[in-house]
């Protein structure tokens, strides 16, 4: 696996629960980490749900571990491009001396801001 396949540059985001003062609990995004990253979109489904219709868009990445990477969850989340992804799946794989982890990921309708890398 060389770095030429590692060419995007994603920004992994953990939640931190903080109350506000009506004593509401608030979710803020925070980086956990930036690394470079393979992108491959996996699929494109539509849903239909009662009357409403949604487009989703499943993506993976593939990251090499690291230590600071290593407890990546579905509670974390992908920001690529100013496009917010939810991790739905996280694998661990081997391919040749690397040890990878795949991200499946979902895209978020709503944009994320000002976590460029």
């Amino acid at each position: 696996m060389y770095s030429g396949k590692f060419n995007r540059r994603i920004v992994i985001l953990r939640a931190t629960r903080t109350a506000n003062a009506p004593n509401e609990w608030l979710d803020t995004w925070s980086r956990l980490a930036i690394v470079a990253a393979k992108r491959m979109d996996a699929s494109a489904t539509d849903t239909f749900w009662a009357a409403d219709v949604a487009a989703q868009i499943r993506t993976r990445f593939t990251i090499r571990y690291t230590p600071q990477v290593a407890d990546v969850s579905p509670q974390d989340r992908i920001a690529y491009v100013g496009r917010g992804f939810d991790i739905v799946a996280v694998r661990e794989t081997v391919d040749g001396r690397n040890r990878c982890l795949e991200l499946d990921a979902v895209a978020r309708a709503d944009p994320i801001e000002d976590v460029e890398p």
